[in-house]
């Protein structure tokens, strides 16, 4: 395939020859979704694949990786001194460039946007560090998810790549695309390579696969802003002028959301904008009866295209130009129809919370996602006539992860394997990296998706909560049984952990929320209480593989990684309406008897098709708290298990399983009254130690505000994720807060209040305010009563 650079490393590194267990790292860094993946670079085999997301709690973070990669190699039994091989990429500009740029930055004393330090930090920063184009690791990491083919196409379909200057002259990465056979279209119109400007970014790429190496066939360029130009008209710069497939995408998600990374709420938004009239699946009544009940009023008959144009120009066909003013006379043209007289916001018209302006944005989601489907359709199939005889179609890049697309394609081409990997977005290109160090492309299948480190057993993190928590140790098979029997019964939650953690952004059966499918109002309460998010988004469901033809419509081929969307059968979605969304679609993760390491999860399913006759659950990612990523260890897991806990389950059950361990989160002490008949003997202590009190103005006055930074996970960003954070409900509540030092018992902390409080005040403030102030407090684990 090329030169191998783990051997090069070798030549060079001097004593790192001597290197017993040789391993290669491949890094995507500075850019979002930073990543590393660790390869054995003798064997080939995956060790370690994991986002620095799962640490930082930042989703989507980016930036320096020095401290995930420690976790990575700790995760492996490997130290520094047995890499022989770093490939990094950053597709926004050179990783080099950008390290150069900060050090020069800080030897200056010039402010940067990266800690020089943490730039240079020896896990970040490597000599032998060498960089590969965007969109060939997107592909070669695809390729090694799943093997090798004699024959096969690998569409890379992305918001941006790199710029053209990246593949030529001094700038070259060193790991790249060769040009000669390969077709070349900027914007609308093919081009030779030469004519393709430095400034250009490549946007979507075909690949041609034999036995493993990658032939690009089709490069398709456009212009972009000019390099320092992080802003513009839009307020944010990945709006810009990119006539990509997923820069269009992002641009309406930027619109309507607020954020150009919020593509998947944009999909889930979709049916919603449809003119004709939604399945009713029982769940979404909030939507049902605001914005929703206005769509088909504020749709439109006859409006303009948003994607105009072929992605693959032939004779007589304009090139792909996405018409951003489109975007914006859709919301215009269907406000006008509702009330002539609002206005939209640059960006995020969802924060409004108007009726109108959610209804008018649906309209544009459904509008986008069918001219994105209208194109790519288009794209694919030329591809497909280029490589008449590939075997498979592996589709990656961010446009990837619109599993609605996904499930067009596949049905399009119904005698070709149509593969998607579990990480088809940027974090994806660090497999790609790590195995542009290899001599051929490993598999990978057997290892991925769930490749993240092996979790701490749970008794450490149990013993740390054990004031919250009711805890049974039993016979695992007794346990999966018991799940089984309370998710058939309709009123359990099963928050479930084991294993390795799962590389990319589902959740397959290792750091999952299982629950009902049959129980309409499962969606809500998860939305609403245990997530605390949109009210419209749809939940997806897990299926035995081998039952799956009987539930959904067509061919039902193998989705271990929830990357394509269904449509259920009508009688299916009466009997698991939880998992229908308003066009009846579902998107699916199929669960094979030959994945061995997710048995357990399979047998829980199992149970529940044996007791009841389904054999599908409800399987969303475990995270709970406010922007969260997925879980990653088993003290964050009982973290934001209890996050949830704290909301309230109503008439439902929440339980937290790890392999023979059941968890309830114990009631708290102090009744809703606020009754506490251990006062005396409770001696409530602060959970944390590194805090602070601060007040806050806003247009409602005044409020206090908590502030924590030592939170559960080890390396969590406290001051970007905010969850730290806690608005307390009144000044009361403060001065309770600050009493709280494990000297003081409840019923003095109340004694000494009550006693500060003049005449006036004492005759609104009650003992039994002070303890109901502290049992919010332990719900939310910030105190220990210490009983």
């Amino acid at each position: 395939m090329r030169a191998p650079l783990v051997l090069l490393a070798l030549l060079a590194g001097g004593s790192r020859a001597l290197a017993p267990r040789p391993v290669a790292l491949g890094l995507v860094k500075y850019a979002h979704n930073a990543c590393c993946c660790v390869v054995d670079a003798t064997t080939g085999r995956l060790l370690f694949a994991g986002e620095k997301e799962r640490l930082t709690r930042v989703k989507n973070d980016g930036g320096c990786v020095g401290d995930l990669v420690r976790h990575a190699l700790q995760a492996c039994q490997r130290t520094p001194e047995d890499v022989v091989s770093v490939v990094a990429n950053d597709h926004h500009r050179p990783v080099q460039e950008t390290e150069a740029a900060a050090i020069r930055a800080s030897r200056l004393g010039i402010s940067s946007l990266m800690d020089p330090v943490d730039v240079r930090d020896p896990c970040n920063f490597w000599d032998m560090q060498r960089e590969m184009s965007h969109h060939r690791a997107h592909a070669l990491g695809a390729v090694a998810t799943f093997g090798t083919a004699e024959c096969g196409l690998v569409l890379c379909m992305d918001g941006m790549g790199d710029r053209a200057k990246r593949f030529r002259g001094s700038d070259a990465a060193h790991i790249r695309d060769s040009m000669t056979e390969c077709v070349h279209v900027l914007n609308s119109g093919q081009v030779a390579w030469k004519d393709v400007p430095d400034s250009a970014r490549e946007c979507e790429t075909i690949y041609r696969e034999d036995h493993g190496s990658l032939t690009p066939i089709f490069k398709r360029w456009c212009h972009t802003q000019p390099e320092n130009d992080l802003l513009n008209a839009y307020g944010d710069w990945f709006a810009s002028p990119l006539d990509s497939l997923g820069a269009g995408y992002s641009h309406a998600s930027h619109l309507i959301f607020g954020d150009w990374n919020a593509c998947g709420k944009v999909m889930g938004l979709a049916p919603w904008g449809a003119a004709s009239s939604h399945y009713d699946a029982g769940w979404g009544s909030a939507t049902r009866n605001s914005w929703a009940a206005r769509v088909a009023e504020a749709s439109l008959e006859d409006r303009p295209r948003i994607y105009d144009g072929a992605v693959w120009p032939c004779s007589g066909e304009e090139g792909l130009r996405v018409d951003r003013e489109a975007l914006v006379a859709i919301l215009d043209a269907s406000s006008k129809k509702l009330d002539p007289s609002i206005a939209f916001p640059v960006k995020n018209l969802w924060k409004t919370g108007d009726d109108v302006h959610r209804a008018c944005g649906a309209v544009l989601a459904h509008a986008i996602q069918q001219d994105l489907e209208d194109v790519a359709l288009d794209f694919v199939k030329k591809a497909r006539n280029e490589v008449p005889d590939g075997r498979r179609i592996i589709l990656c890049g961010g446009v990837a992860l619109n599993s609605v697309l996904n499930g067009k394609i596949e049905g399009m081409f119904p005698d070709v394997d149509v593969l998607v990997p579990p990480a088809p977005g940027d974090e994806g290109c660090a497999l790609g990296c790590a195995v542009a160090a290899l001599d051929s492309i490993p598999d990978f299948s057997r290892v991925l998706p769930r490749a993240g480190a092996a979790p701490d057993a749970p008794d450490e993190a149990l013993s740390h909560f054990g004031e919250w928590l009711d805890m049974e140790r039993i016979d695992d098979n007794k346990l999966i049984d018991e799940c089984s029997e309370m998710i058939a019964k309709e009123n359990t939650i099963v928050f479930w952990f084991e294993g390795r953690s799962e590389f990319g952004p589902r959740a397959l059966g290792h750091r999952s929320i299982i629950a009902p499918a049959t129980r309409c109002d499962t969606v809500d309460f998860i939305n609403d209480v245990v997530k605390g998010r949109e009210d419209f988004r749809p939940l997806a469901p897990a299926v035995l593989a081998e039952e799956a033809h009987e539930w959904f419509e067509g061919g039902c081929r193998a989705s271990p990684f929830m990357s394509r969307v269904w449509v259920l059968k009508e009688e299916a979605a009466r009997r698991v309406p939880a998992c229908a969304h308003v066009d009846r679609t579902a998107r699916p993760q199929t669960v094979g008897e030959n994945e061995v390491d997710i048995a357990r999860y399979r047998r829980l399913i199992q149970g529940v098709f044996r007791l009841i006759g389904v054999p599908i659950v409800l399987n969303t990612s475990f995270n709970t708290k406010p922007g969260e990523p997925i879980v990653e260890t088993t003290r964050g897991a009982i973290a934001s298990f209890l996050a949830a806990a704290a909301r309230g389950a109503g008439a439902w059950d929440l339980v937290l399983c790890f392999p023979g361990i059941l968890v309830r989160s114990r009631p708290c002490p102090i009744d809703d009254e606020g009754r506490f008949e251990d006062a005396a003997r409770s001696l409530p202590v602060k959970r944390h130690d590194d805090w602070e009190v601060r007040e806050i103005w806003n247009d409602d006055g005044a409020s206090q505000t908590l502030y924590v930074r030592d939170l559960d996970e080890a390396l969590e960003d406290a001051d970007r994720t905010g969850r730290g954070s806690h608005v307390f409900l009144d000044e009361l509540e403060c001065r309770i807060y600050g009493l709280c030092d494990g000297g003081l018992s409840a019923e003095e902390i109340a004694s000494s209040i009550l006693d500060e409080l003049d005449e006036d005040e004492s005759d609104e403030v009650t003992r039994e305010d002070v303890y109901l102030r502290l049992a919010r407090l332990w719900r939310r684990t910030l105190i220990r009563l210490m009983l």
